[in-house]
């Protein structure tokens, strides 16, 4: 699997990746894909962004499927992506196209993106973020 070593930043308007693109994916991605796999077992790509409220209210707008889980109510001897990714597709019955958290003391809150293939989650997260740009431009 491959994966970004640091973080896509914003710098201005403009998005620069910081690190390199190398193999062997994280931990919690690849157990959040393992999670999904058990509900639906064409789902095999996932990809995390920081929580935004508006994030969600666009792809929802935009008719993707979301659902959540709250880790202050993760038992303590459950792995979080694990856990919470489960918790997120029962809510729903069947596996969303976004997992969101809204974080919890020391944990960031992050939205997963999910999909069948890379191509599958990058098309979702570009829909997501022309209509946030769209939005943004009508207010301006």
């Amino acid at each position: 699997m491959w994966r970004l070593s640091g973080r896509i930043i914003r710098v201005g308007e403009a998005l620069f990746p910081v690190g390199d693109v190398v193999l062997g994916g994280l931990s919690h991605i690849a157990r959040v894909i393992l999670t999904c796999m058990q509900a639906d077992a064409g789902i095999r790509a996932t990809l995390n962004v920081k929580f935004k409220e508006d994030f969600i209210k666009t792809a929802e707008k935009a008719g993707l499927k979301c659902s959540f889980f709250d880790r202050t109510k993760q038992p303590k001897e459950s792995p979080t992506m694990d856990w919470g990714t489960k918790e997120a597709i029962e809510k729903v019955g069947f596996v969303p196209d976004a997992i969101y958290d809204k974080g919890d003391v020391g944990k960031e809150a992050m939205i997963r993106i999910v999909g069948t293939t890379p191509s599958d989650v990058i098309e979702k997260l570009g829909i997501i973020l022309s209509l946030l740009r769209l939005r943004l431009c009508r207010r301006r």
